[in-house]
């Protein structure tokens, strides 16, 4: 019998969480000229480096997604700023 408390040496590392390497947003502009972002999915980063996989929980009515780093998003909050000049870019596109 074999002890299952052990593992082979060349057994495959446990897998690691697949962290999403940028969020979705749909951003929204309210009569103030405000921007109001709903998250509505993830971007994952292939192993190749060579692309990204988007899971949408939500379509955006204008069919526009922003896709934010988790870092960038965490430091506007942080800093209580207003939208980076991205944000503000992107808002004004049409």
């Amino acid at each position: 019998m074999s002890d299952d408390t052990n593992t082979p040496a060349d057994a495959p590392a446990a897998k690691q969480p697949n962290r999403p390497s940028h969020i979705a947003y749909s951003v929204r502009q309210d009569s103030s000229g405000t921007s109001h972002s709903n998250r509505i999915g993830a971007a994952f980063e292939h192993k190749d480096k060579g692309g990204y996989t988007v899971h949408l929980s939500a379509t955006p009515v204008d069919g526009r997604v922003m896709l934010r780093t988790p870092r960038e998003r965490l430091e506007d909050q942080r800093s209580d700023q207003q939208p980076s000049q991205v944000d503000r870019d992107q808002s004004h596109e049409k």
